[in-house]
């Protein structure tokens, strides 16, 4: 980022007047620092440090690694202030998308311990799902079942809109029964 510097993560990061004052806006000064060792102070740190110190350096390093692309392959200059407001947006706009996903995952796993929840058949069961829905004064309905055994393709059978309602559809041990003829004829799964 430096005109005329060869580029190093050392010099990037800690050495380089830019990233010294961003360093400063967050309230870390650098200089004090033996620098040779800023790569072990920045892993303990982050290994150690409070929620609010990582937020920092995580400020900063997003912020200087930012304005170093800018800089490289758009040729544009920023000040450390209009930068860190940036990386600090960024940092604030990434924490709100995660609480946002923390909270789908919640409420997917309270969903998933419901009782109601569907799950896959464990290994060797066939799981057979009923559903039925009417038009209320209408003389018709449509029911739905679908089979599905663990590891295997499943299907469904899905009753027409044309049965009327005096024709059944029920579900027997070993098949399905259309009870809405005289002869009770079985069709096997």
């Amino acid at each position: 980022m430096c005109v005329g510097e060869i580029e190093h993560l050392r010099h990037l990061f800690f050495e380089c007047s830019f990233a010294k004052e961003c360093w400063l806006k967050l309230g870390i000064n650098v200089d004090s620092w033996d620098i040779e060792i800023s790569h072990e102070w920045l892993l303990q740190k982050l290994a150690t440090g409070s929620k609010e110190e990582t937020l920092k350096i995580v400020t900063v390093l997003w912020g200087v690694w930012f304005t170093r692309n800018k800089r490289i392959f758009e040729n544009k200059v920023m000040t450390p202030d209009f930068v860190m407001a940036w990386s600090r947006r960024q940092i604030v706009e990434w924490q709100e998308a995660n609480r946002k996903v923390q909270d789908i995952d919640t409420r997917i796993a309270e969903n998933r311990e419901a009782e109601n929840i569907w799950q896959t058949p464990t290994k060797g069961c066939l799981k057979i799902n009923v559903d039925a829905s009417f038009v209320e004064g209408q003389d018709y309905y449509l029911i739905g079942m679908d089979f599905l055994r663990s590891g295997e393709i499943g299907f469904a059978l899905t009753a027409p809109p044309t049965i009327s309602g005096d024709q059944v559809l029920a579900i027997g041990g070993n098949g399905v029964f259309d009870d809405g003829g005289a002869n009770g004829s079985q069709q096997g799964l």
